[in-house]
Order: structure tokens, then C-alpha cells, then sequence
């Protein structure tokens, strides 16, 4: 008797150490499987010239930084919430035709460093076109970090001859301004942050368009406005919206007769050292 249950213990013993070791080798495979995923990813470098969504499935995107990435004309991408686009060092994404990058509050898409998460890691996002259609890019629910290098004075978000929505974003970290804005078309930034970029929170070079800022918050940016610069004349019937932070004049502006500007109530228009705000035409100063 004792044999044969010193047997059947043994053979028990084998049989559980057989089934544990099944178990233990099917969740190591099914881990490397997990884990081969989430690092495979899909790079892209060059042009695209189809009509692409990226996807959670194939996320991360890493943009490289030898070619980067080009959204044609008459190209548009649309990125999935939840999608993860990383940027290798000097990559820059180029918005030439449409960007659709709409997240969600609990699935937000993430622009940032494949490597370091340090300002200026990577380049930005350029939305810019050289023809009479601007480029378009729309940005909900979208983070931007660690960019700003070589672009716009290292600006995050650089817009030339485009035309950009972003709202309820994140802005932050970047080597340089948060968004910055050379061409003659403002951008409309509704609910979004601006957090401890090097520089100010936006940049707009002119004033010949309407502001459509509201509802910003800004905090440790080298600082915490829209700087106003460039461009002196403040041409047409313009609106300032109330953006929640202030407007900085860094240089004087004005408008001329035929020309009226109205500024919100409860806009903060700030001026440095020897600039003004030279009113020819109409001032509405607390509008609604």
C-alpha cells in the first residue's frame, strides 16, 4: 500500500507539473505575441499619396526623420481615437492636403518622441500649402508633446497657408511656441492647453485676420499669451475673440478708415515697450 500511494502521489505530482508547464509556456507565447505587437508598429517616411486611416490596431505610426512624411494634395488622412503617432529625431509630419485627427476624451491621439521625451525631439506638424487651396488640418482630442525643432522659430504646430481647428488639445513641451502662425489665415483653437512650451503658448506673425481663440489655459510657457507681431495692419471688419489668456502687441498695429475692429469683453490686451494699437477706422472694445 504504501508503494502504490507513494506511486499514485508521484504520477499526481507529474501530472501537475505538466499542466502548470502548459499553462506557464501558453501565457509566455501569448505575452511575446502581445508584446511583438505593440512594438512592431508601422513606420512611414515619404509621400503619402493615398487616402489612409491609421488605425489603434497598427499604432504606433513612427514617423522617420531622414524622408518624414507628406499628406499630399488632395490626399487626406484619418487618424482613429486612440492612435499613437511617434516622430523619430527631426521627424515632421507636412499637412500639404487634409488632416483628420479626431479623438475622443477617453481615447485621445498622441503626437510625440519614438525616443527621449525631451523638447524638441522631433520637428512638428507643418500645415502649409504653396497654391491658392490652403492645407486643412481639423485636431480633437489630441495631444502634442516634445516637438519644436527647425521649424517656425521650433514651433510645435507651424501654419503657413492653412487652415486648422483644434479643440479640446494638449499642447506641451514643445523646444519653441506651442503653435505658430505665418500665413494670413488665423487658426481656430477652442478648449485646449498650453503647458511648458519654450517658448509663447502661440505665435501669430499679423493681424489680418479674425482671432478665433476661446477658452484657452495657459501655464509655465516661456509665456503665457498670443504674441501678436508682424504685419501691422489690421485690415477689413476683424473680431478679436476673448481667448481666456492674454494677447501680447509686440509690435504697434492699427487700421485704417473704412476698417473696424471689435475686441470682446473681457479680452486682456496686453503691449510691450513702445507699441501701440493705432485705431484710423472703428474700435468696439467690449463686444459681444
Amino acid at each position: 500500500m504504501t508503494v502504490r500511494v507513494g506511486f499514485l502521489h508521484v504520477g499526481h505530482v507529474k501530472v501537475f507539473t505538466l499542466s502548470s508547464l502548459l499553462i506557464f509556456l501558453l501565457l509566455v507565447f501569448r505575452s511575446d505575441i502581445s508584446s511583438a505587437a505593440v512594438l512592431q508598429g508601422t513606420p512611414v517616411c515619404g509621400q503619402i499619396t493615398t487616402n489612409p486611416t491609421w488605425t489603434v490596431a497598427n499604432s504606433p505610426y513612427t514617423i522617420c526623420g531622414t524622408y518624414q512624411a507628406t499628406i499630399l494634395n488632395d490626399v487626406t488622412l484619418t487618424i482613429e481615437p486612440g492612435v499613437r503617432v511617434e516622430f523619430d529625431s527631426n521627424g515632421r509630419l507636412n499637412v500639404e492636403g487634409v488632416l483628420n485627427a479626431l479623438g475622443t476624451s477617453t481615447l485621445p491621439i498622441t503626437f510625440t518622441s519614438s525616443s527621449s521625451p525631451n523638447p524638441g525631439s522631433w520637428a512638428g506638424v507643418v500645415v502649409d500649402r504653396n497654391d491658392s487651396q490652403p492645407a486643412v488640418a481639423n485636431l480633437d482630442w489630441a495631444t502634442l508633446e516634445y516637438g519644436g525643432t527647425s521649424i517656425g522659430d521650433n514651433a510645435q504646430v507651424y501654419i503657413g497657408n492653412g487652415t486648422v481647428t483644434m479643440t479640446h488639445s494638449t499642447v506641451r513641451f514643445s523646444g519653441g511656441y506651442g503653435v505658430f502662425v505665418h500665413g494670413f489665415l488665423n487658426p481656430q483653437i477652442v478648449d485646449t492647453v498650453f503647458q511648458e512650451n519654450a517658448k509663447d503658448a502661440v505665435h501669430l506673425m499679423g493681424a489680418r485676420d479674425d482671432f478665433r481663440f476661446h477658452n484657452l489655459s495657459a501655464a509655465g510657457n516661456g509665456q503665457n499669451v498670443i504674441s501678436i507681431d508682424g504685419y501691422a495692419t489690421i485690415p477689413g471688419s476683424r473680431r478679436w475673440q476673448n481667448p481666456g489668456i492674454p494677447y501680447l502687441i509686440t509690435r504697434s498695429a492699427g487700421n485704417s478708415p473704412g476698417d473696424s475692429l471689435v475686441i470682446e469683453s473681457g479680452t486682456l490686451v496686453q503691449f510691450a515697450a513702445n507699441t501701440s494699437l493705432d485705431i484710423g477706422g472703428v474700435l468696439v472694445a467690449g463686444g459681444v
